[in-house]
């Protein structure tokens, strides 16, 4: 979305990412001061400050992952050891 700021003689756009909370702000005109920018980030954290946060969801499904994979390394461990360390022995001496 596009915002004008007609006070500050500014335009600005905000750029999210889907599956994200977080955004981007660019403002269209070249040299918008670095006063201008620290007031809008005061003014947007104090906003934000009242919402409630978004729930995460993804962090569960990476630990999933991760250990399903843990638990495939140890069943190959546990069935076959000696092969395991044989084949680690020839990675770490080539």
């Amino acid at each position: 979305g596009q915002i004008e700021l007609p006070t500050f003689g500014v335009h600005l756009r905000v750029d999210g990412y889907r599956g994200s909370d977080a955004s981007e702000v660019f403002a269209f005109e070249p040299g918008v001061t670095p006063s201008f920018w620290h007031r809008l980030l005061v003014a947007m954290r104090g906003e934000l400050s009242a919402a409630e946060p978004s729930l995460q969801r993804r962090g569960g499904i990476g630990l999933a992952i991760g250990f399903g994979g843990l638990m495939l390394v140890l069943l190959v461990v546990l069935n076959d050891p000696a092969e395991v360390v044989q084949g680690f022995r020839e990675w770490v001496w080539r």
